[in-house]
């Protein structure tokens, strides 16, 4: 059984070095989106704290991102109203231009779009992105030829 891990953290990376084998590709910083016009466009950096009255759109329950940024919120006291969660680019820009809140995207996609304002964390919140894969298992050639290819190019 193979299986792709296409995000982890600084936190659990020493765990999953145990169990898995790794492929970093790259690393990213998450950064909360808002439009160009919104009251706190302009503000970089920003404390956690600055977003308590804010409504956000984060990602699916399910995802490192969700659980990363809930736990952030929890250990700062902070309590945001969440409007949706959701895997959907789109439709979390769609909310996002309609001024109904904000979200957290990686940098790499948010400054894809002029319409958005980013603004950073003061405590940076950097994701690892990569590949992972169970140690001792087995490996076809054609999954074997996809890691050295990745490796070739990081």
């Amino acid at each position: 059984m193979l299986f792709f891990v296409l995000c982890y953290n600084k936190q659990n990376s020493s765990e999953l070095c145990c169990k898995f084998h790794a492929c970093p590709m790259l690393s990213d910083e998450l950064v909360y989106c808002i439009t160009t016009d919104h009251p706190l466009a302009g503000s970089d950096p920003l404390p956690i704290s600055a977003l308590a009255d804010e409504h956000l759109i984060l990602y699916n329950t399910d995802s490192v991102l969700d659980t990363t940024l809930s736990g952030l919120f929890e250990a700062s006291a902070v309590r945001p109203e969440i409007l949706l969660h959701s895997s959907q680019l789109a439709t979390v820009h769609t909310f996002i231009v309609n001024h109904l809140g904000g979200a957290f995207l990686y940098h790499s996609v948010a400054q894809k779009y002029d319409d958005l304002a980013e603004i950073s964390i003061t405590l940076p919140i950097d994701q690892n992105i990569g590949l992972i894969w169970p140690k001792g298992k087995y490996l076809n050639s054609s999954v074997e030829k996809f890691i050295s290819f990745l490796k070739e190019r990081g």
